[in-house]
């Protein structure tokens, strides 16, 4: 099961795809990674980490370690999620923290 955030914080993120969204080329590394996907930041909560209209790209496959930037969603929040930093990780629990 993925972790994830609720849709009470500022920089949640919504992962509908919205009319006219567009298919991006995968960078080299995610080449064959079909579960990668590309979210666009859409608001300034995120600031100065991302600016709106960056282009992020998401694989759920990837490893992550405290200190990266993560998408969380948690189960029962629909496709709401949050882009935060890790700051730690155990089997019961995520930090994160607030950029």
């Amino acid at each position: 099961a993925q972790p994830a955030a609720t849709s009470a914080f500022p920089s949640a993120v919504q992962l509908d795809p919205a009319p006219g969204d567009r298919p991006v080329a995968r960078p080299q590394p995610l080449a064959g990674d079909r579960e990668a996907f590309a979210l666009v930041v859409a608001e300034p909560s995120m600031w100065p980490r991302f600016r709106m209209g960056r282009l992020l790209i998401v694989s759920p496959a990837a490893a992550v370690s405290p200190g990266d930037d993560v998408l969380v969603r948690l189960e029962g929040e629909g496709e709401r999620a949050l882009v935060k930093e890790l700051a730690e990780r155990s089997q019961r629990a995520l930090v994160l923290r607030q950029f």
